[in-house]
Formats: structure tokens, sequence, C-alpha cells
């Protein structure tokens, strides 16, 4: 970390113009795919002239009409290298986190942290029991680890025997559904857990399987339970380049015997999919079990490393204010959450995040309105006023989220105006070297001058961030495309990154 925000430091010490924002390009409106017809696709060739004769190959060659790009490319002297439809609204998938992390950063501070409680008050009787209440503070990245040190606290303090049900209190956030428009949820995939005030590990396991289809899978964080697989095994095929991405984890009829050392009532887990036995030993992380059933399981696992005898479960009740023992556990600081959040595009820490700026605003019940509510006056206190900025979830899992490039150029350049410019550039991936990015953009030179931000939903391709110039200064790039042939929009992104860093 703090070889990042060295860099991030040297970066921002440099000279830098900031450019004012232009105005949309005039034409059809044509954001969404379904209106790009003969009018707005006349209207988008006549601007294209002036863009890179390489970006408009790449988007011949993937059938994406330019009248579904928006670019927008500024060099660190100020100047507009690049304006193409950028006043165009767009959905930009999870550029969107771009507002949520910035704006905790800047409301919050790089160094605040969450907490989680847990309370313990002796319950009337002739034995010395406790009930025990666990109270969610809204932290995004809650650990396994974390609530093991809260019980190992609790029993440190004299909690020496507990009763089974454990209090659980989420309701610093609503209670509210997934909120995902547009996006269909994968089964057991990890992006769409819903937020919680009391989420712990997102809900998810992550899974070792093993080299060759030999040895047994394992599961983290330990749980007493083990998965069975029920995968095709293939053994003349080689590995896929996507694999393991294919598998499913899900949990087992009722009528499934249990896998063989874990206990009777522990949920057990179906792998199912294409194994090859060509394929090496590596990991992934699934979420097959509500937040509910995650929770119990972790609780019953973790009574036990600390040698309480009490299977223990929770029961959604208020904690109280006090109690006669009250410990709390800290978030890691919230400039590592927001790194993981926009270097890997962790969709349920940003949703969770979202959710957070407005509890920590005072408006609780937390809900997505009153996050919209505290961002927009976040925004229009830096100056910033976005009428078509469209939240849902506050990670851009959504349809429904939207803005323009132009718009998402000048959130760029006021967060380099920020105390918190350091954290929020180093959050952003390099291409070709670690996050989202790590496997993109590899054979593309000089990519260490990049920070970009990605997003990608189904008709959704999307890039923004900083690039650093030969001559010292920092130039921002947006790129957005909404088209029903978006997923073949790599190429055309990456003949403009060449294009930049060539200028």
């Amino acid at each position: 970390m703090r070889r990042w925000r060295l860099r991030a430091v040297a970066w921002l010490a440099l000279p830098l113009a900031l450019a004012a924002s232009g105005s949309a390009h005039a034409g059809a409106d044509c954001a969404l795919p379904q209106s790009v017809g003969s009018d707005c696709k006349a209207a988008a060739d006549a601007d294209a002239g002036a863009l890179p004769e390489g970006l408009l190959a790449a988007l011949r060659a993937a059938g994406i009409p330019a009248a579904a790009l928006s670019l927008r490319v500024t060099g660190g002297d100020g100047r507009l290298r690049l304006d193409y439809r950028s006043g165009e609204v767009r959905a930009v998938g999870s550029l969107i986190k771009l507002f949520t992390t910035l704006a905790a950063l800047d409301l919050l501070g790089p160094d605040f942290r969450f907490h989680t409680d847990l309370l313990a008050e002796p319950l009337a009787g002739p034995l010395p029991v406790w009930q025990l209440s666990l109270r969610g503070g809204g932290d995004p990245g809650l650990r396994y680890a974390d609530l093991v040190h809260l019980l190992r606290a609790a029993r440190a303090a004299g909690v020496e025997q507990v009763a089974p049900v454990v209090h659980v209190d989420r309701s610093r956030f609503a209670g509210l559904p997934g909120q995902t428009s547009g996006v269909t949820p994968e089964p057991g995939h990890v992006g769409v857990t819903p937020p919680s005030a009391l989420l712990l590990e997102q809900s998810a396991v992550q899974l070792l399987l093993p080299a060759r289809r030999r040895g047994q899978v394992l599961v983290d964080p330990p749980f007493p339970l083990k998965v069975s697989a029920r995968t095709d095994a293939d053994d003349a095929a080689p590995c896929p380049g996507n694999w393991p991405q294919g598998l499913q984890l899900r949990s087992a009829e009722p009528a499934t015997a249990p896998a063989a050392g874990a206990p009777a009532d522990a949920p057990q887990l179906v792998l199912e999919g294409l194994w090859p036995t060509a394929c090496p030993e590596t990991s992934v992380l699934r979420a097959p079990l509500s937040d509910a059933a995650y929770l119990d399981l972790a609780l019953a696992t973790g009574a036990s490393s600390v040698g309480w005898t009490a299977q223990l479960h929770g029961v959604e009740q208020p904690a109280p204010a006090l109690a006669r023992v009250s410990l709390r556990q800290d978030s890691r600081p919230l400039a590592e959450l927001v790194r993981d959040i926009n270097k890997f595009s962790n969709n349920v820490m940003a949703r969770t995040l979202f959710l957070a700026l407005a509890a920590e605003s005072g408006e609780l019940p937390a809900t997505p309105a009153a996050a919209d509510r505290v961002i927009r006056r976040w925004l229009d206190t830096a100056g910033l006023h976005f009428p078509e900025l469209a939240f849902e979830n506050g990670s851009g899992l959504s349809h429904l989220e939207r803005t323009t490039a132009a718009h998402l150029e000048q959130l760029l350049k006021y967060a380099l105006t920020t105390a918190v410019s350091p954290e929020f550039v180093a959050s952003l991936p390099i291409p070709g070297a670690d996050g989202s990015l790590r496997t993109r953009f590899r054979d593309l030179a000089q990519a260490r001058r990049l920070r970009l931000k990605s997003g990608g939903l189904d008709g959704v391709r999307s890039l923004a961030g900083y690039v650093l110039g030969r001559d010292g200064r920092i130039g921002t790039l947006v790129f957005v495309v909404n088209d029903a042939h978006a997923e073949a929009a790599t190429p055309a992104m990456a003949a403009v990154l060449e294009w930049i860093l060539r200028e």
C-alpha cells in the first residue's frame, strides 16, 4: 500500500492543467442500442472522421456502429484531444463505482473505519449463561477472522457459557431486494449477493480445486462441510482458458446424504459443470448460501474454535444499546476497502459502501434513495451538477445506472484536486498488471502509465481513468460503448489506448 501511495503522490506532484468540459455533440440520441437507426448512424458517421483510424477499424470489425460510442480524451496540458458524442447518456457499468468510492473517500476520509459490535448480557437463571448480540455497522469487508476475533475477546472477557441463539442486528440498512435492473443473476455468483449491514465474507466460500481432479475440494473459511463434485470429466480435453468460471456451486437437495466428515445438519454443497483432468490446481469464489445461512455456519464454527459447546445460530433481533460486555471490531481503513472495490470491481462491497454512505450521514435505516441524496449533495458542494446521473445500487450492476462520458471526465478531474487523490488514483487497476485488468492489454507498450477502471454488462463496455503523459502531466480518458456487440469492444479500447500513448 505504501508503494502505491508513493506512486500516486509522484503523479500528483507533477504539473496539471484541467480542461473545461466540452459540450455534447449535436445529433440524434444514440445512447441506447435499440435507437441506432439510419439517422443516428448518419449523424455519427459525419462526426466520426476525427477518430483514429485504428479505432474505426476495430469498431467495424466488431460490428459496433460509431453511434454506440462515447469517447472523451484530454491531455495533461488541458487540451481536448478527442470528444466524440461525450454528452450522450449511457449505461456505464462499473464506472459508477468511481462516484461511490470517491464520495466515500472525500466524505469519510481514507482512514475511516466501520465498526461491528458484539454485546453479551448475562441471562437470569441459576447458571451463568450469556446472551450474545451481534450488531452490523456496514463494514464492506467484514471477514470470518473478524468474527472469530470478537468471539475470542468475549471468551477472554469471562463469557464462558452462551445461549445458542445469537441476536443479529442488521437494522442499520433497510432490508431491500437485490436491485440490479436488467442483470440476470447467475446462481451462486458472488457479484449478485445483496448488501447487508452485517455481511460476512460476502457470503462466499473459496473452493480450492486440486490439480487433475486428484484429491478433495477444500473450502475456506474452514466450515464443517465438504463439497460433492458432480462434474463432467474429459481426460482428452484441454483445460478451457476461462476455467473454472463455468463451474456452479449450489446447495444439495435435502435428500442428499451428508458429505463425509460433515455434521448431519450442515448444508451440503454440490459442484457442477465441466472439470477436465488437464486443469491445474486453482481456486474460485462462489456464494451458494443466503447471508443468514452463511452467518449461522460462521457462528457455529467460530464458537467451536473458541471452546464454546453451544451450537450458535442467529435470529434477527435488535441489539441492546448497552450490555455488561461490549466489544468492537474495526474494519480495515477505508482506503484499503476502496482499493479492493476498484481494483477488483467488487460489486457487493460497492453496494454495501453505497448504503454505508447514507448510514454514516445519519439517514437510518440506509436505503439506495438516501445514498443517492448523499452523493448528489456531495457533487453539488463540489460544483458538479449532473442532472442525468442515475443510481440504483452504486456499483454499476444495473442498466439503470447511467451518466455521460463528459461528466465522468469532470469527476476524474475533480478527484485530482482533492486531498484523497493519492488513495483514489492508487485504487485503479494497471492494465496487464493487477486487479480486473491483470490479463487485459498485456501487449500494450507503456501500460504502467495508465490507471484505469473498466466496466461491463450485457450490451455495455466502458473504460475510464488517467494517463501519465511523457511530459509528466496527467490526462484523462473515458470510453463507453452501448451496443448488442459491446463485448467485442476490447480491440477498440486497445486502439484508443495505443493512440493516446503514442501522442
